[in-house]
């Protein structure tokens, strides 16, 4: 593992222990490069899991620091932020718990053979794409509606030796709202 996703876990794990006296809900810390950095525990915490026979697997996780809805989309106010990770594994991979690097481009993702993630940020008048670098951890995967997704964000700038201009890291759990699962890798289960 790289040097700086080990101090990025380590990090996290502080940033995650030093939040547990202050709050019941882990703090998201985000860092936009132009000092633009804050952290917030999610208000919202919801995920949509897709899988459809012969296309990708797909789980986005959306974290927000006002109420959002699993059905549409509502930008952010000035003050908020909307964060979205998307995890998605080519046909006949599927998804489970591992880590789901992020290479820097939809080009990348796009051509991928093993699963990837893609996280996105968005402010009040702009979104972001992250810069390559860094992994979603996902611990528990439960692809059914109300089912249960929790990890860590894990992104950060590769910078050598460097403080990173670009971070998105904490520990998340989120409720699957919308589930769509392919009837057939279900019909040889109880």
């Amino acid at each position: 593992m790289k040097p700086a996703l080990v101090a990025l876990g380590s990090l996290t794990l502080a940033l995650w222990l030093t939040g547990c006296g202050e709050s019941a809900t882990p703090k998201i810390d985000v860092l936009l490069g132009g000092g633009v950095g804050r952290a917030f525990a999610p208000v919202s915490a919801l995920a949509r899991y897709v899988e459809l026979a012969g296309e990708p697997d797909r789980l986005t996780v959306v974290l927000a620091s006002y109420e959002v809805g699993c059905d549409h989309f509502d930008a952010p106010k000035e003050g908020e932020l909307f964060v979205s990770v998307t995890v998605q594994a080519p046909p006949g991979i599927g998804l489970k718990p591992g880590d789901y690097p992020w290479p820097g481009s939809v080009e990348a993702l796009q051509a991928a053979e093993g699963p990837l993630a893609l996280p996105f940020v968005r402010l009040a008048k702009e979104g972001r794409a992250l810069p390559g670098g860094g992994l979603m951890k996902l611990e528990l995967l439960e692809p059914v509606t109300h089912g249960q997704v929790r990890g860590a964000l894990l992104f950060q700038d590769s910078s050598d030796g460097g403080a990173p201009t670009v971070r998105l890291a904490g520990p998340f759990s989120a409720r699957i709202c919308r589930a769509v699962l392919d009837p057939t890798r279900r019909q040889n289960q109880p």
